[in-house]
């Protein structure tokens, strides 16, 4: 179990004007996403894959989850984005959270979308007039848009992509096998063909960060994953997550997440 944080929860609705064509920059997080596609296509990166979200359909992103969307240009797109923490919907849920995060893709049946749109509508409107008690009717219409993704059934992803971003998809999945050996960034350019130069900063292009920053961040969470398991010292999670400094593990990982590696695995090991 993670150390107990605040309870987060916030419902907004965003418009990307015709020429922005994307949200750059590294965008991670502590809490979960719900992102709904109200008009518009996008891309997104999220984690080590990228996906294709059409309107009326919704993308999943775990906290921590390294992403970036990425819309045409020329068209403008809406998005209803439901920011929450599991404290937020609770322990319980937390099962359903790591089924959505594993999906490539959320796929809804007529009648679901039907729901779900409801569903959102309410949640939304719930949450703008904040009537008393308004956050637990919330926390309920959450519940429930949750309970029907986790039924909806699961189906593979129907969409192409370039061969810039099958290079980048791969690349991160790589890292992402392998965060606990040596990486660089001129093996990484070798073993996908591509210059040095090119490979970074097409990677930077699709993910919204650059190699050596994915690589860290994936060492990171890996960590603290590590950190939660009895009799494994700091310097142990460190070396075994791809750190070959203990010292530079520990002020990364506070920076990371506020608190030093020992304050995490004692704090989670007391709940």
């Amino acid at each position: 179990m993670e150390p107990r944080e605040e309870p987060v929860f916030s419902v907004e609705m965003y418009t990307i004007a015709a020429e922005q064509t994307h949200i750059s920059g590294e965008h991670s997080h502590p809490y979960h996403e719900l992102y709904f596609l109200l008009d518009g296509s996008a891309r997104h990166f999220i984690g080590n894959q990228i996906r294709e979200v059409k309107a009326g359909e919704i993308a999943f992103i775990r906290q921590g989850c390294i992403h970036k969307a990425t819309y045409d240009e020329g068209q403008t797109a809406r998005r209803l984005l439901v920011s929450f923490s599991t404290e937020f919907v609770g322990e319980p849920y937390l099962f359903i959270l790591r089924d959505l995060g594993h999906r490539k893709r959320i796929a809804s049946t007529p009648e679901a979308v039907v729901a779900l749109q409801r569903l959102f509508s309410s949640l939304q409107e719930e949450y703008r007039c904040r009537q008393p008690h308004y956050l637990s009717q919330c926390r309920n219409l959450l519940r429930q848009i949750l309970i029907l993704l986790s039924r909806q059934p699961h189906t593979e992803p129907d969409w192409h992509i370039s061969p810039n971003e099958e290079i980048i998809q791969n690349a991160a999945q790589y890292i992402s096998e392998h965060y606990a050996e040596r990486l660089t960034l001129r093996e990484l350019a070798q073993m996908f063909a591509m210059s040095e130069s090119h490979f970074s900063r097409t990677f930077k292009e699709y993910t919204g960060v650059g190699v050596a920053q994915y690589i860290k961040h994936t060492r990171l969470r890996a960590a603290e994953k590590h950190l939660l398991r009895e009799g494994c010292s700091v310097t142990d999670v460190a070396f075994s997550c791809g750190f070959t400094n203990s010292n530079y593990f520990i002020s990364e990982f506070k920076k990371y997440r506020g608190i030093t590696p020992l304050q995490y695995a004692l704090a989670a090991r007391n709940e």
